[in-house]
């Protein structure tokens, strides 16, 4: 019986050991978009958001919608098709105030040399814990393609 108590403590942490697992994009680009965004030197920025509905410590940290945000992450990469390991920001998130840390992933052009978005990419929205540990797609076009 004493040998099962670090079996059982395993056990019971799988979920924490879950929510550290990387949020992995599959980021993709038609030819169109590449070429537009590419050519003119532009560069796309990827932006991860957390949040969660608040614990009882969180409570009095709730925006107007109810959610507390706990930090976020952004990437400016070139508008080539690439795989980007999320991550970076959530070790220092204050996780107790949420009951259960949700992220979004946005990405757009950079704005360095246009002054408007030109790409309309999928999006990645949901449970941290059931995002981990997978790959996600988002795939961008020109607006209006």
């Amino acid at each position: 019986m004493r040998h099962l108590a670090p079996l059982l403590l395993m056990l019971t942490s799988l979920p924490a050991l879950a929510d550290t697992s990387p949020v992995t994009l599959n980021l993709s680009f038609d030819a169109a978009a590449r070429s537009k965004i590419a050519d003119s030197h532009e560069m796309v920025t990827v932006t991860v958001w957390y949040e969660g509905e608040p614990t009882a410590a969180g409570k009095g940290r709730a925006n107007e919608i109810g959610l507390v945000d706990l930090g976020s992450e952004t990437y400016v990469v070139a508008p080539v098709d690439q795989t980007i390991i999320l991550g970076g920001a959530r070790d220092g998130l204050p996780l107790s105030l949420v009951k259960d840390p949700m992220l979004t992933v946005n990405v757009y052009t950079a704005r360095q040399v246009f002054e408007d978005n030109l790409l309309d990419c999928g999006l990645v929205s949901g449970p941290v814990a059931e995002l981990a540990g997978k790959t996600h797609a988002i795939h961008c076009t020109l607006i209006g393609q």
